[in-house]
Parts: structure tokens; C-alpha cells; sequence
């Protein structure tokens, strides 16, 4: 079954939530989202065009946390999924 769009943005947010302390890497993120490099790049510069998610410099290098918007579209979805099943 395909994956929709909302399904993957709330698995981005999922990966970059649960490593909240330092940040998730891009690689990781891809890796652990199942995503090619050209989908992820195209679901991280929206996610943070939105607001969802903040780009952080840690240690030489660009890390992904979720926003405080980001953590509240996590338990919203979360919140419907229930409701829906």
C-alpha cells in the first residue's frame, strides 16, 4: 500500500522527535523514512518552509528537530488515526 503525503510527513516528524537532543541527520532521516534523496529533500524544505521543522547546526554539522508546531501536528495525527480506527 502507498504511502500518503500526511503519512510521511508524520514519519519525519516521528524519526526527528524521538532524537530531539542533537538532532537527526538527513541521511538518517531518509534511511529511517524510507525515502529516496529527491523525496526527502522535497519533504524537508516543505516541512520547514511550514514551520514543522527546525534546521540546526550541531557540531559541524546540519541537524533536524521537530518544531513546536511539529510536535503538535504529531499528536494531532495521532488523535485522528485513533479516532479512525
Amino acid at each position: 500500500m502507498r504511502r500518503g503525503r500526511l503519512d510521511i510527513i508524520n514519519a519525519i516528524l516521528e524519526i526527528v522527535s524521538k532524537n530531539d537532543s542533537k538532532g537527526t541527520k538527513k541521511t538518517d532521516i531518509y534511511r529511517k523514512g524510507n525515502l529516496s534523496t529527491s523525496q526527502g529533500n522535497k519533504y524537508l524544505s516543505f516541512l520547514e518552509r511550514v514551520n514543522l521543522l527546525n534546521i540546526e547546526n550541531h557540531d559541524g554539522s546540519v541537524r533536524y528537530k521537530a518544531s513546536e508546531n511539529g510536535i503538535k501536528f504529531l499528536k494531532g495525527y495521532k488523535e485522528l488515526n485513533d479516532l479512525a480506527s
